[in-house]
């Protein structure tokens, strides 16, 4: 069984590597994978899109396409995060 690594891709965050994932129900993030993502990626991306909508009230949008990151991203790619 393969784990999907989660990995957070922070541009400019604040004091102490600390991030603020959404306040007040909004969110700067988005939620990015791969354009060749298999059902399972895209299945992990919704159900984190729903989690955190849950916990949060944030609807996070999911982006198809690692090309060009917006600045605030969260990366679903084990390709990826398997390198690291």
């Amino acid at each position: 069984m393969s784990i999907l690594r989660i990995m957070a891709l922070v541009a400019g965050c604040g004091a102490k590597g600390r991030i603020t994932l959404m306040s007040g129900g909004k969110s700067e993030y988005v939620i990015c994978v791969a354009d060749t993502a298999n059902h399972q990626i895209m299945r992990a991306a919704d159900f984190l899109q729903s989690y955190l909508n849950k916990i949060g009230g944030a609807e996070i949008p999911v982006k198809i396409g690692l090309s060009v990151l917006p600045a605030k991203a969260i990366v679903i790619n084990p390709d990826v995060c398997s390198r690291i």
